[in-house]
């Protein structure tokens, strides 16, 4: 049985006719610009406003980091003194504690020795045995 269908196509390696017959039926041409071609005046404007934003966007960005610099230098700045303080606190009190450490000793061994005398002030004989 023979269809009129398939009789118009080819089953070898030819290339089909393209539907208008004026181009080939290739669909893998691609149109693409050439790095030699000249560019027209609106591509060069276009250019122009684009390295202009570019660059205007780069002065932003280069103020806004300045700032951003800045804010943390003043910030490190403060926290270096707020240290410093903290640092000259602790060192007072240092000094506080180990003058209060030796009154505290200091009152301690008066204490014992007053205690200490007390004692032998009442058991006269405890001294006298200790020697």
């Amino acid at each position: 049985m023979h269809d009129d269908r398939y009789s118009g196509h080819s089953f070898n390696n030819t290339s089909p006719q393209s539907i208008d017959s004026t181009a080939p039926a290739t669909i893998d041409r691609h149109m693409v610009a050439s790095i030699d071609t000249k560019s027209t005046s609106d591509d060069d404007q276009l250019i122009h406003n684009k390295m202009e934003s570019m660059h205007e966007e780069l002065n932003e960005l280069s103020a806004y980091a300045y700032d951003k610099i800045g804010l943390h230098q003043f910030s490190i700045e403060t926290l270096q003194e707020r240290l410093q303080n903290i640092s000259n606190a602790i060192q007072k009190m240092d000094e506080r504690w180990t003058r209060n450490d030796e009154a505290t000793r200091s009152f301690i061994a008066a204490w014992s020795r007053m205690c200490r005398d007390e004692v032998d002030a009442c058991f006269p004989t405890s001294r006298c045995q200790a020697k």
